[in-house]
């Protein structure tokens, strides 16, 4: 086994497939070792687009599928909305 994670310039020893903890964990949160936490504005984004494709009826599978993320997450966001005012 490689004494360096297989990522390009990551000095970190490697545990679980050439990998280091911390790029495994972020291949699976984000689907990318360089992959990174979303910004405040990209999460407010995705609410919002969340919001509009429920209020015009896709399922959320077709939601999750267009915004990238679960469907879960689809049904977090939906709950967490505030209610809208007519």
């Amino acid at each position: 086994m490689s004494s360096k994670c297989r990522i390009a310039e990551c000095t970190k020893s490697p545990r679980y497939g050439g990998l280091c903890d911390m790029h495994r964990k972020r291949i699976a949160l984000h689907g990318d070792p360089n992959g990174v936490a979303w910004s405040v504005a990209e999460r407010r984004d995705r609410v919002r687009i969340t919001r509009r494709m429920a209020d015009r009826g896709c399922t959320a599978t077709q939601i999750a599928r267009v915004v990238g993320v679960s469907e879960r997450t689809v049904y977090r966001y939906l709950a967490a909305a505030e209610p809208r005012t007519p």
